[in-house]
């Protein structure tokens, strides 16, 4: 009688849960419960209520539950893995899908959700099987469909997205989604037009929807240039484009829509051009929307009396070994005096390693995992910090959200990326005295922030270098070896006569560029456009030049020690690969342009005392350049006085103990 009983009450429950009344559904399941206390069903459904009602956590502890009486359900383990998704808990809910799957390798949507959590990861190439096993179990899944053109783009195979994407579409996926990552792959495969034609698809298809707008305005800025004309024409039409995304935001009376998918238009920074009024317009209207935003939040700030030192926040997506953390932010973790400041560390990002340790055991407070932007401004607010920090505004669209907001008295940035951020509620922008040239304080939008020298306490990565097979590579270790190391998107178009013009004075020189980790077609972009100027100069661009690989830290730092020199990227400098060259005893060849983000190999270069290493012309670079190739003994001279400098750029503490007094200066006494 009782078992017939609890099948009834089980039927009832399913029954008002389907047509959508969860509470009738958990009243029956409860009631199953008072006489069965551990019944797997009901404390599997119970479980999926929850879940279904957003109380995600509640939901994974009733279904684990229920495991413990069948560990081997596959649809309780497939549930238990959607409620850890759902709670960013991505690792746990890969292990629980791997379950499942042991149990039912056949069911086609746990592979969808093991490729879901496994792209949130970062590990396209394993959501790209994940999904294909999906889809060859389930074929014509739109959603797949969708998410595995996604995962391809991620993993650097734009071209192969595309199809995919396209047939997702067509089988009803959300033309919204579907059209913004298809805008997403045509932009990367340099087919701007056809990605703002994709974008505006999804606008009319979403007339609510704020992300292909935003992505369809910063599309206009192209990656890797065709030419100077294409940066020319790029300017206004990027300046109209935030114009009308204003006028579209004026009509948005019912604030309907997502505020907080605000793409940043991070390739303007690579162009060699004064960006103030772009950035300008373009922070102030994510200053207006992000206010709106906030005053529909209803949430109050109070900073309290100090008691104690003063609180500071770092807001970063890189904490954790990356150029950011590695140029800027680890100084100050490393320097800040505890006694007097108390760092309160907010870690946006989704990777952790040893940096992030060492981040942590100096930090008053750690606050790390992935949460939603409302729950990373109270988690803010929460240590009501005196001052706030973003070392990258422009590297991630989070950050950029968060600074557009007042959440402390005094907001600075730093150079991570290294341009003005034309938000509204930055007050400072802290840079260094080697970086800036005079009259630099009209290109920025906040106060100027000039620390001695190189303005960081940079500590080298132990790297133990190992020479790559040279003829693998395609090197011929006999003719001059000329490392160009930087990123695609920093080879402007102005410059590329200066590349073309050491080839020809050189000869058999071999300008060595390299393809990115995940094999971007920016590169191959970049390749074609090369040879196109070369040869507009007569010029063969394939015998003067090698495309290699990515190669790792090891065998990077090998190649750089048989390298006769590295030529920085004129217009958009590299630091880190500068500090690299210089360690590894490669004399750099520095071009110091306008603005600050053309001057920072350059800075390098001068507060080694090497001051004949840094050129103000094209003319000059070439000539530099090709010195250091053809010149045996001025190349060691070079090398050995830049190996004796090096004590002096590292761990440079006195920078902090500037931006200590800075700090102090800014904030009031108790």
């Amino acid at each position: 009688m009782a078992t017939q009983t609890i099948d009834q009450l089980l039927a009832h429950g399913v029954g008002q849960q389907n047509r959508g009344d969860v509470a009738g559904a958990l009243a029956a399941y409860w009631q199953v419960l008072q006489l069965a206390p551990r019944q797997f069903d009901a404390l599997h459904l119970i479980g999926v209520c929850k879940c279904q009602l957003g109380a995600q956590a509640e939901g994974s502890w009733f279904i684990t539950l229920a495991l413990e009486q069948r560990p081997d359900d596959s649809g309780a383990l497939y549930n238990l893995g959607m409620a850890q998704a759902e709670l960013h808990r991505h690792a746990d809910a890969l292990r629980t899908f791997d379950r499942a799957l042991g149990v039912r390798p056949d069911h086609a949507a746990s592979w969808f959700s093991r490729g879901d959590s496994l792209q949130i990861e970062g590990r396209f190439a394993d959501a790209v099987t994940s999904y294909q096993r999906a889809l060859a179990l389930q074929p014509g899944m739109s959603g797949a469909l969708s998410n595995l053109g996604t995962a391809l783009l991620g993993a650097g195979r734009a071209a192969e997205a595309i199809p995919l994407l396209q047939q997702a579409r067509d089988n009803g996926a959300d033309p919204v989604t579907v059209g913004v990552n298809l805008g997403r792959a045509l932009q990367e495969l340099g087919r701007t037009a056809d990605a703002c034609d994709a974008y505006a698809a999804a606008c009319i298809a979403g007339p609510d929807a704020a992300q292909p707008r935003w992505l369809w305005a910063i599309a206009t800025i192209p990656d890797v240039a065709t030419g100077s004309a294409e940066i020319a024409a790029s300017r206004p039409a990027f300046a109209a484009g935030i114009e009308q995304l204003g006028s579209w935001y004026d009509n948005d009376t019912g604030f309907r829509r997502d505020r907080l998918e605000l793409a940043w238009p991070f390739y303007l920074a690579y162009q060699n051009r004064n960006n103030g009024d772009l950035l300008a317009a373009f922070g102030a209207l994510r200053g207006r929307l992000m206010a709106e935003w906030w005053q529909r939040l209803g949430i109050s700030i109070a900073v309290p009396q100090r008691a104690g030192p003063i609180r500071v926040g770092i807001v970063s997506a890189h904490l954790h070994s990356h150029s950011v953390w590695h140029a800027i932010t680890r100084g100050w973790f490393a320097h800040f005096d505890p006694a007097r400041f108390a760092l309160h560390a907010f870690h946006l990002g989704r990777k952790s390693d040893g940096e992030t340790a060492f981040a942590q055991s100096r930090a008053a407070s750690f606050t790390f995992g992935e949460r939603k932007p409302e729950a990373w401004v109270r988690a803010i607010l929460a240590v009501a910090p005196e001052v706030l920090i973003y070392p990258g505004i422009g590297m991630d669209n989070l950050s950029a959200n968060l600074a557009a907001l007042r959440l402390a008295p005094v907001q600075l940035a730093s150079w991570g990326h290294p341009e003005t951020t034309g938000l509204p509620n930055i007050d400072g922008y802290i840079s260094a005295e080697a970086f800036e040239p005079k009259g630099a304080d009209a290109a920025y939008s906040e106060q100027l922030i000039r620390l001695p020298r190189l303005g960081v306490a940079y500590v080298p990565q132990p790297v133990t270098p190992m020479l790559p097979d040279l003829a693998a590579l395609g090197i011929d270790p006999a003719r001059p070896i000329l490392l160009c190391a930087g990123a695609p998107f920093k080879y402007m178009p102005e410059f590329d006569t200066a590349l073309a013009m050491i080839a020809s004075r050189l000869g058999t020189v071999q300008l060595i560029f390299f393809r990115t980790k995940n094999n971007s077609p920016q590169t191959d972009r970049l390749m074609a456009r090369l040879s196109s100027s070369f040869a507009a100069e007569g010029l063969d661009f394939a015998e003067h030049a090698r495309l290699v690989p990515y190669l790792n830290m090891e065998a990077f730092h090998g190649l750089m020690q048989r390298a006769d020199a590295y030529l920085d990227t004129p217009g958009f400098s590299g630091f880190n690969t500068a500090m690299q060259a210089v360690a590894a005893g490669v004399p750099v060849v520095a071009f110091e342009a306008a603005f600050m983000r053309g001057r920072l190999a350059s800075g390098i270069m001068r507060c080694l005392g090497l001051d004949e290493m840094v050129a103000g012309t094209v003319a000059d670079y070439v000539t530099i350049a090709v010195r250091l190739a053809t010149d045996e003994k001025y190349r060691a001279r070079t090398s050995a006085r830049q190996i004796a400098a090096l004590p002096s750029l590292y761990d440079d503490a006195d920078t902090v103990r500037a931006l200590e007094a800075e700090l102090e200066s800014r904030v009031p006494s108790p």
